[in-house]
């Protein structure tokens, strides 16, 4: 995973500039915090039981991710229709990202069956 751009600015040869680096990350997060976040996925072929959020072991619902995640945590979600209360009803209380991962013709649908709100 690329967490900041470099340039020949901080990284000549095999010589890394540490000092510099941490100022070339995104002011709203410290490098710190990059390098201690969570990656957490979601799939509609997940577990929210015998998950865990690793890719290859992820969570069926976005409400047990964000509860799942501290602070700084990235959540991905994979293609699909994402329905139920466990998808709904969600509180963020701390700082995450959630990114869809849609690839090709992907689709991340989250369906309140209306009747269910989502935040």
């Amino acid at each position: 995973m690329n967490i900041v751009s470099a340039s020949d600015d901080y990284i000549n040869g095999d010589n890394l500039d540490y000092n510099n680096l941490e100022h070339s990350v995104n002011s709203t997060n410290t490098l710190d915090n990059i390098l201690n976040s969570n990656d957490i996925y979601v799939n509609l072929s997940g577990n929210d039981v015998s998950g865990d959020g690793s890719e290859d072991n992820p969570y069926k619902s976005l409400k047990k991710a964000i509860n799942s995640a501290s602070n700084n945590s990235n959540i991905y979600i994979m293609p699909g229709e994402y329905f139920g209360e466990n998808n709904t009803k969600m509180i963020i209380d701390k700082t995450i990202t959630i990114s869809g991962i849609t690839g090709g013709n992907g689709k991340i649908i989250f369906n309140g069956e209306r009747k269910y709100d989502f935040f």
